[in-house]
């Protein structure tokens, strides 16, 4: 079996989608399938020529590879696409958040993704999606499409294990770190506003490191930045980083925030857990799928902020940052490589048979 994996995301750096196209490619390739994994060398400098670079990649290139390729399957691993001849069509749908939250997305992007998902999901022969949330979101407004849920595994297999043996009895630091896109939605500057509260209110020197890559919202976010910190004494920006560096990031780390609207999984989340670290999160979207906290209440967006900031000061308690921790990492256990692994073969088993 011949498979072509559209990884448009890719050529844009570091981020839970470009992992997540890595991710499939090794579990189609642990079952014996020819891939062929696609990317563009780079993205055009204007919004509007990397807009119509999407469409022209998504619709017209790498159809037309697969077709050449004679691949068997075509699987889009950012949310639009289509095939050509006898290849199927799998879509990678993550979220639906652009349709879902359009206001803080571009408008030209909103239109982008209106028709273009509408076009993807309705030439697929399968959608492919990591969370129960998600797939809920892509049947209200697909009800025909056939969909799949498969959720994102750890990138790390130690982060499976049960254990919790050899784990520091208490954080390493008083560290938060934030692993995301600078998009509106992920809501950067919330996180810088939760940790200063936290600061204030704990009267701990708690520092904040983000870990991002490009996106919508970075005017605002690097204001908000400059703003609460001018002199960069707790807050450190750093991008490109790879898994070992991040990996050793994850685990000095006091905890993981995510600050984010919505989430279709929200994978940095589950990285952190895999890690021992817990994660402090909004409850909203497919977050308390992904590290549940039934405690949290269901705010109202003004009150995210506050939401968090407790979150923080009360991880400062080791026995509460211990508790927290031990259930994310043994949560975090349902979500290994294996299953992830025989989810797709089992995609690919189905696709043979159609």
């Amino acid at each position: 079996m011949r498979i072509v994996l559209n990884d448009f995301i890719g050529v844009r750096g570091r981020s839970g989608s470009s992992r997540g196209a890595a991710l499939i490619a090794a579990a189609i390739s642990a079952e014996g399938a020819l891939v062929d994994t696609i990317r563009p060398r780079g993205e055009p400098r204007t919004k509007v020529l990397r807009l119509l670079n999407m469409i022209l990649w998504d619709f017209v290139r790498i159809p037309f590879r697969s077709s050449r390729l004679n691949a068997d399957i075509v699987i889009h691993a950012t949310n639009t696409g289509i095939s050509f001849g006898k290849a199927k069509s799998v879509v990678v749908l993550h979220d639906t958040m652009v349709l879902d939250h359009p206001r803080m997305f571009n408008r030209y992007f909103v239109m982008y993704a209106t028709v273009c998902m509408w076009a993807s999901v309705r030439k697929s022969w399968l959608v492919v999606t990591p969370s129960e949330h998600s797939e809920r979101r892509i049947k209200s407004r697909w009800p025909k499409a056939q969909v799949r849920v498969v959720p994102w595994p750890s990138y790390s297999e130690e982060g499976i294990a049960q254990s919790v043996e050899g784990l520091p009895s208490s954080p390493l630091s008083q560290t938060v770190l934030v692993v995301s896109s600078v998009d509106q939605h992920k809501r950067l500057p919330l996180a810088v506003e939760a940790v200063r509260a936290a600061r204030v209110q704990s009267g701990k020197d708690l520092k904040l490191v983000f870990v991002t890559r490009p996106g919508n919202d970075d005017a605002q976010f690097r204001a908000s930045v400059a703003s609460s910190d001018p002199e960069r004494q707790w807050i450190s920006l750093h991008s490109g980083v790879e898994d070992e560096a991040l990996t050793l990031l994850y685990r000095q780390a006091l905890c993981v925030l995510v600050s984010s609207v919505d989430e279709g999984f929200c994978l940095p989340a589950l990285e952190a857990s895999a890690n021992g670290v817990p994660v402090v999160h909004t409850n909203r979207g497919a977050l308390p799928e992904v590290i549940p906290r039934s405690h949290l209440p269901s705010s109202d967006l003004a009150d995210d902020g506050d939401l968090l900031s407790k979150q923080i000061i009360e991880l400062l308690d080791d026995e509460t940052w211990r508790k927290y921790r031990d259930a994310d990492r043994l949560h975090s256990a349902k979500f290994s490589k294996s299953n992830f692994t025989e989810k797709w073969a089992s995609v690919l088993r189905e696709s043979e048979k159609n």
